[in-house]
């Protein structure tokens, strides 16, 4: 009986251009002889396309027309509510019988009917199975979809496989033909592999979960949640569940993948926002595109929960990858911005992305499958967990570091300041408290220029004189900037702070060196209190403070000479002149001398020493 018109030779859309029809006559036989090494189908194979999908084996055995070539390697349907059939010829090279297993490469297809055809065209073997139906009915106990036939000596036969699904989404298939022994070593490598990976997440779990329970790091939860739904998809997606969890129950096994292929991009999603600080970092609405695309992808949780598995997995390729692609370039922008998180996340959205492209591109038959491909999203999924792992790693290193250098500066802090407390406390004064250094320092000191305040001038000043050892001379220099109130006038007083701050930097400079301090009388006036031996000493350091402030070339249109200048009067006292010595009679005296320079024409040191003072 022939299939109705439209049934048969129908060929998808995506394949129209290389339908070439074919019958069974142009099978060329894969030879076949119990080898360790899986021999691939897709060169020795046709397929054909049913779009009712309601013909029968003995109907499709009877069609001579719509057969084509298939892939040379990994079976690509796409997404196709047809059902497809797959024909190849097996022969038996050897004169030994050979045990053969087929070996779909996949534990995900639904619905899979296999047929074993003999060259009298009788049916040998019928295998009826599928991740839709009990693991019981699968004919090698194996979390992929495979079964196995024993092949006589020269043999040929023809295996058939119907493949269907539950809503329209096929899986790759990578259809293997094994010897026993090497479809043993195959599943053995192949479990032994994805069994580390598993091993390795759960250890990444624990050890998260560890950090988190301890800090109480949000970061830590969430990147234990996006692990733990991570394990869970790749578990049931790989099979493992049929096989060891709830045999019996194939459409839980299809709902946890449904739910889980989402809830990866959720949680993976909201992991990365909170690692990347994304409400402080980035502007508002890049953390409310972000949320939206973690909705969306919550919106596919739940059309897998209700078993749209396709539409699940739409949600989770459209949405999902529009968010990875979303934080890879907000990652890569704050990555420019030097933020250490976001470096972490390129490198590890760089081989998620890398590989997904490739699974979707072959997914969608843009690309050709390969077997190497097939396990892309597991290669690419471990370096980005490992690569986030590292990144929280260093993220607490870091912030480890930062309390420890900051733990450290507090310390070092502290101890300088008691070094600078204690040396004021011998240097200043031996009656204040310790507890009131700090405080005494603030209030004899002007906090524009950094020099010391009137008030302490005058304690300093007494200090002195009373303590002075017999016949140890004194000198006090007092200076101002000539014309200053004409240069506020002109240019204003923040100019005149400014100024004001370089003149007295400019005169410690000088004075520090040699132990002699710089103190602030009020406005553009200061002075230096000093011990020389002799007066040409002191009058030498003055002239050394008028030719630094001249060197600084402060430009003041109001200046005879065109820049900012200062005039000096110093009063020094030795000898038995200093008994009768008292803090007004110096300042008077260096005051007098001040304004002499003034008179005489600014820009000059005027200095007399304690007999010519007093005559004045």
């Amino acid at each position: 009986t022939l299939a109705a018109p439209g049934q048969v030779g129908a060929i998808g859309s995506a394949h129209a251009a290389e339908a070439v029809a074919l019958s069974s006559a142009d099978l060329i036989p894969l030879p076949f002889d119990g080898g360790g090494d899986a021999m691939r189908v897709g060169p020795h194979a046709q397929i054909f396309e049913d779009t009712r999908g309601d013909l029968t084996f003995s109907q499709l055995r009877s069609a001579t027309t719509g057969w084509r070539a298939a892939p040379l390697d990994t079976f690509n349907f796409g997404v196709s509510k047809s059902v497809w059939w797959v024909r190849a010829s097996v022969r038996n090279i050897t004169a030994a019988p050979l045990r053969m297993v087929v070996d779909l490469g996949t534990p995900n297809m639904d619905y899979v009917d296999a047929y074993v055809v003999a060259a009298d065209g009788q049916v040998r073997q019928q295998v009826h199975t599928g991740d839709r139906l009990p693991f019981s009915t699968r004919g090698i106990h194996d979390r992929t979809l495979a079964f196995a036939y024993t092949l006589n000596g020269h043999e040929t036969v023809d295996v058939y496989l119907r493949v269907a699904t539950h809503d329209g989404l096929f899986e790759l298939m990578p259809l293997r033909v094994f010897g026993t022994k090497g479809f043993v070593e195959h599943t053995h490598d192949e479990n032994l592999l994805i069994s580390l990976f598993h091993g390795g997440l759960i250890v990444l779990v624990l050890y998260n979960l560890f950090l988190f329970v301890s800090t109480r790091e949000k970061n830590f939860g969430l990147y234990v949640v996006y692990l733990v739904v991570f394990l869970i998809n790749s578990f049931a997606f790989r099979g493992f569940d049929m096989e060891h969890l709830w045999p019996d129950s194939p459409r839980l096994h299809n709902i946890v993948v449904g739910v889980s292929a989402s809830l990866i991009f959720a949680s993976g999603g909201a992991f990365t926002m909170a690692y990347l600080h994304l409400r402080r970092n980035a502007r508002p609405w890049v953390w409310q595109v972000a949320a939206a695309l973690i909705v969306a992808n919550l919106c596919g949780a739940l059309l897998g929960l209700f078993d749209f598995y396709t539409l699940a997995a739409g949600f989770a390729a459209i949405f999902g990858l529009a968010l990875v692609l979303f934080l890879y370039v907000t990652a890569a922008v704050l990555a420019m911005r030097d933020v250490r998180e976001a470096r972490f996340v390129v490198m590890a959205f760089t081989a998620l992305i890398c590989s997904a492209v490739l699974y979707y591109l072959q997914l969608l038959d843009v690309l050709p499958a390969t077997r190497v491909s097939f396990w892309a999203m597991l290669a690419g999924s471990w370096i980005e967990l490992m690569v986030l792992g590292f990144g929280l790693a260093d993220a607490m290193n870091t912030l480890k570091t930062q309390k420890l250098q900051a733990e450290r500066a507090a310390r070092e802090n502290q101890e300088a300041m008691a070094l600078r407390l204690e040396k004021r406390v011998v240097e200043r004064t031996l009656e204040l408290a310790e507890a009131n250094r700090q405080l005494s320092a603030m209030s004899i000191t002007d906090e524009l220029t950094g020099a010391y305040n009137r008030r302490h001038f005058d304690q300093q000043c007494a200090q002195r004189l009373a303590h002075r050892g017999r016949g140890e001379p004194i000198a006090l220099c007092i200076f101002d900037i000539d014309l200053f109130k004409q240069y506020n006038d002109r240019y204003g007083h923040v100019a005149g702070d400014a100024v004001l701050r370089r003149f007295s930097h400019a005169v410690l400079a000088v004075l520090h060196p040699e132990g002699h301090a710089l103190f602030r009388l009020g406005g553009e006036e200061f002075a230096a209190l000093f011990t020389t031996a002799t007066e040409a000493e002191a009058d030498a350091l003055a002239h050394r403070l008028r030719d630094t402030v001249n060197a600084l070339a402060i430009p003041h249109a109001d200046s005879p000479r065109g820049i900012v200048t200062a005039s000096f009067g110093v009063a020094w006292w030795g000898g038995e002149a200093l008994d009768d010595l008292t803090p007004e009679v110096l300042y008077a005296a260096a005051d007098r001398l001040l304004y002499e320079a003034k008179r005489g024409g600014r820009d000059r040191v005027v200095m007399h020493r304690q007999a010519a003072v007093n005559q004045g």
